[in-house]
């Protein structure tokens, strides 16, 4: 994102309010929900699992969605890789630009 940010200066802010209205939608204050039209929002928030693994842990109880762990796991792996590669591939031609 912050090569990006070298490019379109406004995409700074604009990420910015996207991860706030993220954290809004994540379940911290209030348990996650469980009827079906309101768990799409914990399934497309990535943070969500690890949220509601560490309420369930601190509580006592067993993980309540392993499934989702594992898959929030493999996906912030691979953005990593992702970033990674296009950081070294982009790097030589942003630094004149910063």
């Amino acid at each position: 994102m912050a090569i990006i940010n070298l490019v379109l200066r406004d995409m700074g802010n604009m990420l910015s309010m996207v991860l706030t209205f993220g954290m809004f939608l994540a379940p911290i204050l209030y348990p996650p929900p469980v009827r079906e039209p309101f768990t799409i929002v914990n399934v497309a928030n990535p943070f969500s699992p690890l949220l509601i693994a560490t309420q369930n842990l601190l509580a006592g109880h067993t993980l309540m969605q392993p499934d989702l762990i594992a898959y929030m796991a493999i996906f912030s792996v691979g953005v990593f890789l992702l970033g990674w590669r296009t950081f070294h591939i982009t790097m030589p031609r942003i630094a004149e630009r910063a």
